[in-house]
């Protein structure tokens, strides 16, 4: 690390995540229970005030529970809603109320301080139980902290969604639910102090095409909101406040960058073939209207990829039929006739919705996820193949069925959706054929088990980024043990090879649509052992393919 200079140049040193050069203002981003919130000391008098703030507060989220609750018994039945009654009687608590008066009178703090202060100590004390059910109120204590503190600042949970355009985001890490709200326009680069190259920030850096630089350590502390920042995505270095040599020297690379890429999309639309005339179709991964356009007019092949989870996650409350429907609708319409892969609902691990309580696991990656948490909730995974089925009338769908390890986990998917066709019929009179389903296969086990699953399968998918954890035992999001996910890759070809030859022998598609397929040094490696289908960022695509023309 180079010292500072007079202007506070400061180089810091990561890890490439994203690819690329920006430039950008730092706009830190934390969650509310860190944040520094607005702090200042009230008079006697001002208790009676602050603690109306309080109830106001409390009232309107209050309002939104009971809303959530209804959704939700509604949807997936009274067991489920049972965590937003919790939530409603913890607020009505007369005890929580008088605990957080008696620290406006003795503190004489804000509202929103004496809020944090007493939730915070509330949360302790559960923590410090004994019986287990007493300490998982802990995670409603801080659930329900960060809902009062936004209704206090009239903000939502996520506050991504206004940064300026021209930010650079620093943050620790960016989970899904972080970043659900995100638009590419206004940010130029990603900055955090945890992750891999196979981290949601990671996948996030690469999906908006921008550069992003993880394992930045202590950027919290050393950026400022509002330094000036130039990333480098290729070696991994973060500049703060950069000299005017390295803004003019950066200014030409970038220039020369945006030259290369215009000629790259410029071609993107023809279709890509190997020097031995081997056509490799490029497939897009998207989740919002705008990755359709840009996968549109970057040269997708078809849409490899369409994560629903968004669509749940920017959601207040359970999304119903018509709620998908229309929005879906409006995401796929700058698809034109493209085939359209739908992967259903995969949720669990790391990605959480708010209004669906998946109890505490111990190791949450290895539990209720995919089409496991889907068969257990089959009014979550009907409301989505009914959808599905209607969109079909428009549009080219196949549906992706998440985290399949056994080959009746799809045998019983299918009578659902025969079941789900037979309702339509009833209500609206719709008369649907049979949409194509395909396994995502992302474990050893459904390898073991590949001959099976593709033998009720329309289509195989492969997801590398689950499959090289799983096959090493190494956590993408954990940096002390990145380097066995690294070697995983290695591991996971092998498994590849496999799956595709059980495709063929079946006489199916098989797609990677994980984080491999985006790596140039894989790209031949993958079409080698026969992958002719790959599913990418949009970003990525005209890279790809310019990439798959040299092989």
């Amino acid at each position: 690390m180079k010292p500072e200079s007079d202007n506070g140049q400061k180089i810091l040193k990561g890890k490439s995540i994203s690819k690329g050069y920006s430039t950008g203002s730092a706009f830190l981003y934390q969650d509310i229970l860190s944040r520094n919130l607005h702090y200042y000391s009230i008079e006697k008098e001002d208790v009676s005030r602050e603690l109306a703030r309080i109830k106001e507060a409390f009232g309107r989220v209050l309002e939104d529970i009971e809303s959530l609750e209804k959704n939700v018994k509604d949807e997936l039945g009274r067991e489920q809603a049972g965590i937003f009654k919790a939530h409603a009687e913890i607020l009505k608590d007369k005890v929580l109320l008088e605990d957080i008066e008696k620290e406006l009178k003795t503190e004489l703090v804000n509202a929103e301080h004496a809020v944090k202060n007493v939730f915070r100590r509330w949360a302790n004390k559960f923590r410090a139980a004994k019986n287990e059910m007493v300490k998982s109120k802990a995670e409603d204590m801080e659930d329900l902290s960060r809902k009062v503190l936004c209704s206090f600042m009239r903000c939502e949970v996520n506050i991504l969604e206004n940064i300026p355009p021209g930010s650079v985001i620093v943050a620790r890490r960016l989970l899904p639910s972080d970043t659900v709200r995100l638009k590419r326009k206004n940010v130029n680069g990603i900055v955090v102090e945890q992750g891999s190259p196979v981290s949601h920030s990671a996948i996030i850096a690469r999906s908006l095409g921008i550069p992003g630089v993880a394992e930045v350590k202590g950027a919290l502390g050393e950026i400022n909101r509002g330094d000036e920042l130039i990333l480098d995505g290729y070696k991994g270095t973060v500049i703060k406040n950069p000299t005017g040599k390295e803004k003019t020297f950066y200014g030409e690379v970038i220039d020369k960058e945006k030259k290369v890429q215009e000629k790259l999309i410029k071609k993107a639309g023809n279709i890509a073939k190997t020097r031995d005339e081997k056509l490799i179709k490029v497939y897009a991964n998207i989740a919002s209207v705008e990755d359709v356009k840009v996968a549109v007019s970057r040269g997708c092949d078809g849409i490899g990829l369409l994560r629903i989870e968004q669509l749940y996650m920017y959601s207040k409350i359970l999304p119903d039929e018509k709620y998908l429907v229309k929005n879906l609708s409006r995401i796929l319409k700058p698809a034109e006739n493209k085939l359209v892969t739908l992967r259903l609902l995969d949720i669990g691990a790391d990605k959480q919705l708010p209004y669906i309580d998946i109890e505490d696991e111990p190791s949450p990656v290895l539990g209720l996820r995919g089409v496991r948490l889907l068969l257990k909730y089959k009014n979550l995974l009907m409301t989505q193949l009914k959808a599905a089925y209607i969109l079909s009338k428009d549009h080219q769908i196949r549906l992706l069925v998440p985290i399949v390890t056994f080959h009746q986990e799809i045998e019983e998917l299918r009578q659902i959706a025969t079941e789900c066709k037979r309702q339509l019929k009833i209500r609206y009179g719709l008369k649907r054929k049979d949409i194509p389903i395909g396994a995502m296969i992302e474990t050893p086990a459904a390898v073991e088990n590949i001959e099976k699953i593709a033998d009720v399968s329309d289509f195989l998918s492969i997801g590398t980024n689950d499959l090289v954890q799983y096959s090493v035992a190494a956590g993408r999001d954990n940096p002390n043990v990145s380097e066995y996910y690294e070697k995983g890759s290695d591991l996971a070809m092998k498994y590849i090879h496999r799956v595709r030859r059980s495709a063929a022998r079946h006489g199916i598609e098989c797609s990677v649509c994980g984080e491999m397929a985006s790596e140039l040094k894989w790209i031949k490696p993958l079409i080698d052992v026969g992958i002719n289908v790959l599913s990418v960022s949009p970003y990525l695509i005209p890279l790809i393919k310019d990439s798959i023309r040299k092989i």
